[in-house]
């Protein structure tokens, strides 16, 4: 049988009259150690019992749980923005990505077409300044330059081919060739 206050009482006491709470324990840590240890020292062992104007521990434990569960939840709200703004960048990096495959797709649609390569970049014009033209027959000159489209400079190297080169009679076809588009083209 209990021979102090209840529990319910002790919890008054030691939430409202710390004074006479301790006044109490330590009455019956001396004098009745075995009802101490069943009904007071859990008072003190217990972190959530402890109250912040008398017993600085307590209040210690209570901060370093609240601290911990803020720092938990700003760690949690720190990876899911982490993760949102890796979300945000790999939808950019997709769809950088399909405009490059659509770009793509649109140049292979419609071939390079030497009229085209005319007007936007002149080809004969990087190609003079290639250095491995120079390295070129007549012949080979005047197939690059029939290839993009710039048939004045190609008729020029076809007509420079001489009648002993074994290419002469294909170069003569060029010619022919050339001048069939440059009349095609004067009629339109």
């Amino acid at each position: 049988m209990q021979k102090g206050p209840s529990k319910e009482a002790l919890a008054e006491y030691f939430k409202n009259n710390r004074q006479y709470f301790d006044s109490l324990a330590n009455q019956y840590k001396e004098q009745d150690p075995e009802y101490y240890n069943k009904y007071i020292a859990p008072f003190y062992s217990n972190p959530f019992h402890s109250s912040s104007t008398s017993n600085k521990k307590g209040c210690s434990v209570r901060s370093v749980l609240a601290i911990s569960i803020l720092v938990f939840i700003a760690g949690i709200a720190a990876v899911s923005l982490f993760l949102s703004k890796d979300k945000i960048e790999r939808k950019l990096d997709e769809e950088i990505d399909r405009q490059i495959d659509k770009t793509i797709e649109e140049i292979q649609k419609d071939a390079v077409k030497p009229d085209r390569m005319k007007k936007s970049v002149n080809p004969s014009d990087m190609l003079d300044t290639l250095s491995s033209i120079q390295s070129l027959n007549d012949f080979q000159k005047g197939m690059t330059y029939f290839s993009v489209g710039d048939y004045d400079k190609a008729e020029h190297y076809f007509s420079l081919v001489k009648k002993d080169d074994p290419l002469f009679n294909e170069a003569r076809k060029k010619l022919t060739e050339i001048r069939k588009k440059k009349l095609e083209e004067f009629n339109k």
